[in-house]
């Protein structure tokens, strides 16, 4: 379909040229006997205001040139200038018609030759290097340009003047000279495969002018269709002054335009890149469900078979059933409980995060007792700290703290702080958990003075099984899921966790829940203050 339109839009690009040709041939076979009408006047001023407005439109590509550097630029200038500069003489020399009609003829093919030869050039040089921003005006290029207009103003003059003026071959050379010159300049750019943003205007613009050299040659001054061949080359003209005021509305660059033809392509690719896009996030959202839904059922599947094992392994360890005859045996069943414990938390974390994935976590909001919830806590953290040979030290509130609130999730929350505290806090070191309410909410900042995390791993140990490479993540066993699960009780709650550390000298989290969970009296007074 891609391609059927653009066909499509070729085939209209070549109505749109030959339209007016095929005006000039109705005219030509139709007007018998042919249409004449001529006003010196008129022509005078239709060639005076295309001179002019041929110098401004120079004028503005002179500026994108300037601005760009590009020699492109430069050559549409100096073609569009001496178009312009012949061209006036074509009209300046329409009243000595009735002397030497030639006078003022010739200039005319020769006005349209200079703008197409320019053209071309400008083609040719558009590959080559932008010129530096000091040697943009320098004469070297523009300098035989502007000799060789000089040159031809006399030059054709008196060509006008020579008794083989009103020969055939005279205008057949001048017009074919432009004729060939358009079709050099067409060729070029129907081969060029290099992306061109003005190929679709030049290219109409050669057409045009082609088109109204042909017409010119065969036709007589005056007639309707020598008539119709200046509104061709008019046409050609403001195409291709059109696609010069793009070039400088849209700053100065003829590189940085983009062709309709390439928007069309870039939104194409844009519309398939976005399809694709689409599809792979569809696909990512598939396998991470996939993948929730599997971790959700494997996690139900081994925590029946672990709780049997760490419950035949505390009736062995306390010889229910009589002794076991070694007390290596005894080690061993403690050894078996241990691990299954283990492997049981690290199953229920990744429980935990599937369900938080799934959107499926539910809280069992009741009044809790926050220091009640820490000291569950840290009576669980004691004997890990002790072993760790670490300080666990705590801050308590001024007064009693009363929330709202799941009480096993806030016990989570804690206890997967201060374990990843104490784990990344090396022998003689300290872990401090301190809790305050103030007007902005109610606080539980957990402190240490461990290896810390440098500030690129900061993101990382937010994202589920994301973990740091450091000696201590080798010394310690650890899933990469406190911080993240902790995080996500926390917002549960409405809350914020917060993370900041410095490499080497230690970490510091802060879980900060809204003031509206408070429950008792030294709540609503802290409310109120804030309020």
């Amino acid at each position: 379909m891609d391609r059927l339109a653009a066909l499509f839009r070729r085939g209209i690009e070549a109505g749109f040229v030959a339209a007016p040709f095929l005006a000039v041939l109705y005219l030509w076979f139709f007007q018998v006997p042919p249409l004449i009408f001529k006003d010196v006047f008129f022509h005078e001023v239709a060639v005076g205001f295309s001179s002019v407005l041929g110098l401004g439109i120079g004028w503005i590509a002179l500026l994108c040139y300037r601005e760009s550097g590009e020699l492109f630029a430069l050559f549409l200038a100096l073609g569009l200038t001496a178009f312009s500069v012949l061209y006036a003489f074509h009209g300046a020399f329409t009243r000595l018609e009735g002397w030497n009609p030639w006078m003022f003829l010739l200039y005319a093919p020769v006005s349209r030759f200079a703008l197409s030869a320019c053209l071309v050039a400008g083609l040719v040089a558009h590959d080559w290097p932008r010129r530096p921003e000091g040697q943009r005006l320098a004469p070297e290029i523009w300098g035989p340009v502007a000799a060789l207009v000089m040159l031809a103003i006399p030059s054709v003059a008196l060509l006008a003047l020579a008794p083989f003026a009103s020969s055939l071959w005279v205008s057949g050379i001048l017009e074919g000279g432009a004729l060939a010159v358009c079709l050099i300049g067409i060729l070029r750019l129907v081969t060029w495969t290099r992306p061109f943003p003005m190929r679709g205007p030049v290219t109409i613009a050669f057409c045009l002018f082609l088109e109204s050299s042909t017409v010119f040659f065969l036709t007589e001054p005056w007639t309707h269709v020598w008539w119709a061949a200046h509104l061709l080359s008019a046409a050609g003209f403001m195409v291709l002054a059109h696609g010069i005021l793009r070039a400088y509305l849209g700053g100065g660059s003829f590189s940085a335009l983009f062709s309709e033809e390439e928007m069309l392509a870039d939104l194409a690719r844009a519309r398939d890149v976005q399809k694709t896009l689409s599809a792979a996030r569809d696909a990512a959202e598939m396998a991470n469900r996939a993948k929730t839904e599997f971790l959700a059922s494997m996690s139900h599947e081994l925590r029946t078979p672990l709780n049997a094992v760490i419950g035949f392994a505390e009736v062995m360890k306390m010889e229910v059933h009589g002794p076991l005859g070694s007390e290596t045996y005894l080690e061993y069943a403690d050894n078996i409980g241990q691990s299954g414990a283990h492997l049981l938390s690290l199953i229920n974390d990744i429980l935990d995060v599937s369900r938080v994935e799934a959107g499926r976590v539910d809280l069992f909001e009741e009044r809790v007792d926050l220091e009640e919830v820490i000291q569950e806590a840290l009576t669980l953290m004691r004997g890990r700290a002790q072993a760790a040979e670490v300080d666990l030290m705590t801050v308590p509130a001024p007064d009693p703290v009363f929330l709202w609130g799941d009480a096993r999730r806030l016990k989570q929350i804690l206890l997967n702080l201060l374990s990843n505290a104490v784990k990344f806090t090396a022998e003689g070191g300290w872990v401090r958990l301190s809790w305050w309410v103030d007007e902005k909410g109610i606080f539980l900042k957990v402190s240490d003075n461990g290896i810390g995390i440098a500030p690129g791993d900061l993101k990382k140990v937010m994202i589920p099984f994301g973990q740091v490479d450091s000696g201590f993540t080798r010394k310690y066993d650890g899933s990469g899921l406190g911080l993240p699960l902790a995080k996500a009780m926390v917002e549960l709650h409405g809350g914020a966790l917060i993370l900041e550390s410095t490499k080497g000298l230690g970490t510091q989290v802060t879980v900060r829940l809204p003031l509206a969970r408070l429950r008792d009296r030294s709540a609503r007074k802290a409310q109120d203050d804030a309020t």
